[in-house]
């Protein structure tokens, strides 16, 4: 895997030398060797592109049998094991939340799960500074609920605050972020290890796609450690199942969104001209790409993305999106609840730590939710209420 952090540093005469050194590589060594030499050097080669080929073809195998598997919305939420015991009313929950319209969508459906529980939620915004992050948690401190959720903050940014939390009994539950459980943290959803699994499956559909042929491409936002370490993952993945692409990637700061990250792209895209699949870690990556791309003389490669956003969606059904995996899906919201109401109970939490299954959405799997804010599984709170007993 190569990373760009800014291509266009390397002016011509860097990358005449660049260029120089790999054909060099590839066709250097003396060419005063016997018959003999050369014939068993051939023999070598066939051999080896025969394994090469062989462990491919074993490789791009693997990776069809996970599009297959991912082909399909999951069915049913992790837990399946009911609540042994009735769950108490009048319980409090704080939600420190980004403003991400993803975000919000959460804390709506977490409202919707506390009223069918009785309880009570106590919703607190925050920004994604760590001021600001502090202030929210520190908040919670001050409320003193039952329980706290938070929705992708590595909690290096309120570890004073999470101590405080942990020494007063109160359960923190969190989602997307990678810190592991422990040191206050009950429990992290969607945590690196089920983030990895979407993007090996995304990498998956792009090696199924392309039949490892032509270059891939990643645009990673760096900065923030969730998206750079499944970012990773994709790249990792792809080489996994296409030994023969070495993954291309772009490395963009957030201040370029929305600003010149467009035309930060495209160029990346005409200095390598052989990408025909693009990863974009953060799907605000594709505002205004098609555009800057054009403005070059170029063509958009194939888009993968995660998350999707309205716009992404609407790329899905149209086709100018290959395929996207989920992000922070509303699902998470009740799972919290089901987790929350067993530490309440004293029960077992080890059902809700198998999460649903992976999926990969695409026109051409015929798998699309029905809007961008739509759960995986349409019937999810049914699901959960029966385990509740509601």
């Amino acid at each position: 895997m190569k990373n760009v952090n800014d291509w266009r540093r390397v002016g011509p005469a860097a990358a005449c030398v660049v260029l120089a050194a790999l054909l060099l590589a590839a066709c250097g060594g003396s060419s005063d060797t016997s018959s003999t030499t050369e014939t068993s050097q051939e023999n070598s080669t066939v051999e080896a592109t025969e394994t090469e080929s062989s462990n491919s073809s074993g490789q791009l195998a693997e990776a069809e049998e996970i599009v297959q598997k991912a082909s399909k919305n999951p069915a049913h939420v992790g837990p399946t094991e009911p609540l042994k015991k009735p769950i108490p009313s009048g319980k409090t929950i704080d939600l420190v939340y980004c403003p991400h319209p993803a975000c919000i969508e959460i804390a709506e459906r977490l409202q919707e799960g506390t009223d069918v529980l009785g309880w009570n939620l106590n919703k607190i915004e925050v920004e994604a500074t760590p001021q600001s992050i502090q202030e929210g948690f520190e908040q919670a401190v001050r409320d003193h609920p039952d329980g706290v959720a938070g929705t992708g903050f590595d909690k290096v940014t309120f570890e004073r605050q999470l101590k405080e939390l942990d020494a007063a009994g109160i359960p923190v539950l969190s989602t997307v972020a990678t810190d592991k459980p422990g040191g206050g943290i009950v429990w992290q959803f969607i945590n690196p290890e089920i983030q990895a699994q979407y993007s090996e499956a995304l990498a998956a559909k792009v090696a199924t796609d392309s039949q490892c042929e032509g270059g891939v491409g990643s645009v990673e936002l760096t900065g923030y450690p969730t998206i750079v370490g499944y970012t990773a993952a994709f790249n990792e993945s792809i080489e996994k199942f296409c030994p023969n692409i070495e993954v291309q990637t772009l490395q963009l700061a957030d201040t370029s969104l929305g600003k010149e990250a467009p035309s930060e792209i495209a160029n990346f895209l005409r200095a390598n001209p052989d990408i025909d699949s693009l990863f974009l870690s953060i799907d605000e990556f594709a505002a205004g790409l098609k555009a800057a791309v054009q403005a070059t003389g170029g063509e958009l490669p194939k888009l993968y993305g995660k998350s999707p956003s309205l716009e992404g969606y609407e790329a899905l059904q149209n086709g100018e999106r290959a395929a996207s995996v989920p992000g922070l899906t509303p699902e998470v919201s009740w799972y919290w609840l089901d987790m929350f109401a067993r530490l309440f109970n004293n029960e077992s939490i080890d059902p809700d730590k198998k999460w649903q299954n992976i999926v990969v959405w695409s026109e051409e799997a015929g798998n699309l939710p029905t809007n961008h804010k739509a759960p995986q599984i349409p019937d999810y709170q049914e699901q959960f209420k029966e385990l509740w007993n509601k």
